[in-house]
């Protein structure tokens, strides 16, 4: 009897230190970021964020086919492709700069992350970036236009001061409660802030905006089986007399 008793309690203990089921696989892993800056011509300027799973950010801002934020995700045989692309980067080789001295190149800027997404290789260049890595940022630019991407903002709501950017309104089926939402993204410290509507399951979240981005966590609250709507808060203006 006192034998069982133990092996209850060491069972108990055990479903206690574990994470929320579901909090591990929203835990996103940055991978690469890859940003394209302005020239005085018509250089494509943007900024892409690819993270370990598949799952790609792209900030569209002049002279491409998208204005505005997007995301995208990739798996099978592109996600390989670019995991062996990455194999052949000699990283710690790379110089963090390669510049030469002509007025007006458009500068590219590549950040490199570990497994555990923290930065470990920083590469800036207005020149053409050295073997492997420049074949892996061609291959990267090629998404734009290869893959299929979902609008998540319209490039005119990027610069409005109304969006609050760390809270997000989000609309659930029957099937989820606000603590289903609160233990599955407890990684990044989302809160329910309060109710929006009594007749709809329509909650107002905020979360820890130094824990992740808000692009990335707006994506991952979308993709969560259960959720209808999602979206960033607004400030309420005062009306005009």
């Amino acid at each position: 009897m006192i034998a069982a008793l133990g092996a209850i309690i060491l069972l108990a203990s055990c479903r206690s230190s574990r994470a929320p089921e579901g909090a591990e696989a929203n835990v996103l892993k940055r991978w690469i970021s890859i940003e394209k800056f302005p020239c005085f011509g018509h250089c494509q300027t943007y900024r892409m964020s690819v993270y370990r799973n598949g799952l790609i950010l792209l900030e569209a801002r002049e002279h491409l086919d998208k204005a505005g934020v997007y995301f995208t995700e990739i798996r099978g045989d592109r996600l390989d492709k670019l995991r062996k692309m990455d194999k052949s980067i000699p990283w710690q080789q790379l110089q963090a700069e390669y510049f030469v001295n002509i007025a007006d190149l458009p500068v590219t800027e590549i950040h490199y992350y570990d497994l555990n997404g923290a930065r470990i290789k920083s590469v800036k260049a207005n020149a053409n970036l050295p073997g492997d890595l420049g074949d892996f940022a061609k291959e990267l630019h090629q998404l734009i236009r290869s893959e299929k991407w979902t609008q998540l903002q319209r490039k005119s709501e990027t610069t409005n001061p109304e969006v609050i950017y760390d809270e997000i309104i989000v609309e659930m089926d029957s099937t989820l409660t606000p603590e289903d939402m609160e233990l599955a993204f407890s990684a990044y410290g989302l809160q329910r802030e309060k109710r929006i509507s009594p007749l709809m399951n329509l909650w107002n979240f905020r979360y820890d905006g130094a824990a992740t981005g808000p692009y990335e966590m707006l994506v991952l609250i979308r993709k969560k089986a259960g959720v209808r709507h999602a979206n960033f808060n607004r400030k309420i203006l005062p009306r005009e007399e």
